[in-house]
């Protein structure tokens, strides 16, 4: 487990974590980004970086806090399928989506910003 923690019991590291990262390599490989350069493994551990970055973050905070990120991950991503959004959205739109519902429940409420 990296950075000492144990990520097979951490809602952020399951079916979240995995949707973040094939996001983030779909977009990667989108037409018209990187100039027909594969950027996939370049933009997953640039994503792996950012989910340790928020795997910390909920580390310091309350327990649930990570399991309603994680839900509100899989919720966006559910949501902006089955209204037909996910489709008109750009590859990286996607991808900001995800990452924003990710980083909703970072800190608790008295703390002025979600990663310090």
């Amino acid at each position: 487990a990296k950075a000492g923690f144990q990520q097979h019991h951490r809602p952020l590291t399951g079916a979240a974590a995995e949707l973040l990262r094939s996001t983030v390599a779909d977009a990667a490989t989108a037409k018209g980004d990187g100039g027909g350069v594969d950027l996939r493994a370049p933009a997953k551990q640039a994503a792996g970086r950012l989910l340790d970055g928020l795997l910390r973050a909920y580390a310091a905070g309350a327990p649930a806090a990570e399991a309603r990120a994680a839900l509100a991950v899989l919720s966006a991503h559910w949501l902006a399928r089955g209204l037909g959004l996910w489709a008109g959205l750009r590859p990286w739109d996607r991808v900001a989506l995800l990452l924003a519902a990710a980083g909703l429940h970072c800190a608790d409420a008295s703390a002025p910003a979600a990663l310090a």
